[in-house]
């Protein structure tokens, strides 16, 4: 998926949950199969620049990441089920 204004891919889904956001980005291997990328994002203010960060801080951003996770998670095996007709969680 790109974006109109852009050559950079677009994610695939997103989900702001206050500071924390968490992006899925669809990608395919040298063999045609698409895998998902995820990623997540504290943004943070510092003075009047808005800034991001991998690290989490406190209690509230650790449930706050873990909540969106699992949305990344379900939309991600929705996306292999899709593709595949079955997921395998490898627990």
């Amino acid at each position: 998926m790109k974006t109109n204004n852009s050559n950079k891919a677009a994610p695939v889904f997103e989900q702001r949950l206050h500071q924390i956001r968490i992006s899925v980005w669809e990608n395919t291997d040298g063999n045609g199969r698409t895998f998902f990328n995820t990623s997540l994002v504290r943004r943070y203010q510092a003075g009047q620049e808005w800034k991001e960060s991998n690290q989490l801080t406190g209690a509230s951003d650790v449930i706050l990441a873990i909540e969106g996770l699992r949305m990344a998670l379900d939309f991600v095996r929705k996306q292999d089920a899709g593709s595949r007709g079955q997921y395998d969680s490898g627990e």
